[in-house]
């Protein structure tokens, strides 16, 4: 246990170095390479996919300027079962049969800078912290239900929910398609957090006091596709839309109805 702290202490440290990689890796836990596994050929002890391609994103959410960051990727695997990549973190599939995973991530969530943009001025940053959580998801050749839940410690403080339904396929032998909704719960630490303005901050940044309670923060859209070059060599592609639900939908912090976000890219998988 120790060893492992000491490795996932590590890559964040690496990780903190790479602001694109950071900001998206803690979690948005609707895409992974290990969602293709099915078609890999054979296991083997160690399954290393690195990459990297352009990312655009909102600049916090419900803003509505975007902007353009490189995106490293990299998804690592060990003996099937314990696997690193940026969406998911640091985690261990704890039950694995052919259709059922289930176990425990580590993963960071870095909050939010006030700097980030000129609407959040007067807010003050949302401190990050490490989000301990777990996962139950359900494969079939053509769908997938994934289940996660996750608590963060040290920072915001707040629990997340998320839920997706995802319909898998592929043309040919060397296209890989996965689209579907999801859902996501936000405990009132969270919403408070990214969402609320108290009447310091509403003196600060001239937007009017609001306070957000707990419920479902969003629901989306996300469509990923990954075309094999070769047989190591890969496109990738993932696009998600989001529409906010609650308060906020109804907080003056989000100032769009509805975001958007891109990553396209290249891989070699060893």
């Amino acid at each position: 246990m120790i060893r492992f702290l000491v490795a996932f202490s590590a890559v964040l440290v690496m990780l903190s170095s790479v602001p694109a990689l950071a900001e998206s890796a803690m979690g948005d836990g609707r895409y992974s390479f290990s969602d293709f596994d099915k078609y890999a050929d054979g296991a083997k002890e160690w399954d290393v996919t690195l990459g990297g391609g352009i990312w655009v994103r909102p600049r916090f959410e419900g803003a509505k300027r975007y902007r353009t960051r490189l995106m490293p990727m990299v998804d690592v695997r060990w003996r099937e079962r314990t696997f690193f990549n940026p969406w998911r973190g640091l985690g261990h599939d704890a039950i694995k049969t052919d259709n059922l995973t289930a176990g425990p991530f580590i993963s960071y969530d870095f909050g939010r800078d006030q700097d980030a943009d000129r609407h959040l001025r007067g807010l003050g940053d949302v401190d990050g912290g490490v989000d301990f959580g777990a996962f139950v998801t359900y494969t079939t050749r053509d769908f997938s239900v994934d289940f996660s839940a996750k608590q963060n410690v040290f920072g915001h403080k707040g629990f997340q929910v998320k839920t997706a339904l995802m319909y898998r396929t592929y043309t040919g032998q060397r296209t890989f398609i996965n689209v579907g909704p999801t859902l996501t719960y936000a405990s009132n630490n969270y919403m408070d957090s990214f969402f609320s303005v108290n009447q310091r901050q509403s003196d600060r940044s001239g937007l009017r006091r609001f306070n957000a309670d707990s419920g479902f923060k969003n629901i989306g859209m996300t469509l990923s596709a990954r075309h094999m070059l070769t047989d190591q060599w890969f496109l990738l592609g993932i696009a998600s839309h989001d529409w906010p639900l609650g308060d906020a939908h109804r907080s003056p912090v989000s100032q769009k109805r509805g975001v958007t976000s891109v990553s396209l890219g290249a891989g070699y998988r060893f």
